[in-house]
């Protein structure tokens, strides 16, 4: 038994891995407060504009999903190593229109002040 752990311990790849979960660990933090700064930034313009800012919600998903990544890599869900060692995570539009009302068979669903019963279209 005990050889079995000196071999692991001596395994050049298991430390190897190891520096990139250091490396992945350290830019998984940075990816954190970079999603925060979205965050603030698309709150600021939607009060400001009314409107959220297409170029910073795709950056925001993009970095969501190479965190996410990274996460699987440092928990030892996959090998595959994220950004820059992989391609840089790719979003596709979803760009659908829901009518309130089709939210729910009842039509008497409780709506949040902030949204207009009656608006046509909400884009989700």
């Amino acid at each position: 038994m005990e050889s079995k752990t000196k071999i692991n311990i001596f395994r050049l790849d298991s430390w190897i891995r190891a520096v990139y979960m250091i490396l992945f660990g350290f830019l998984s933090f940075i990816s954190r407060f970079i999603v925060l700064v979205i965050c603030l930034l698309q709150f600021i313009l939607v009060l400001l504009t009314g409107e959220l800012n297409r170029n910073l919600k795709s950056f925001g998903e993009r970095v969501s999903i190479w965190t996410y990544q990274a996460f699987l890599f440092l928990t030892y869900n996959t090998d595959e190593k994220p950004y820059p060692f992989s391609d840089w995570p790719e979003v596709t539009p979803i760009e659908k229109q829901v009518n309130i009302d089709e939210l729910s068979g009842d039509q008497d669903i409780e709506v949040p002040t902030f949204v207009k019963k009656n608006e046509e279209k909400i884009e989700v």
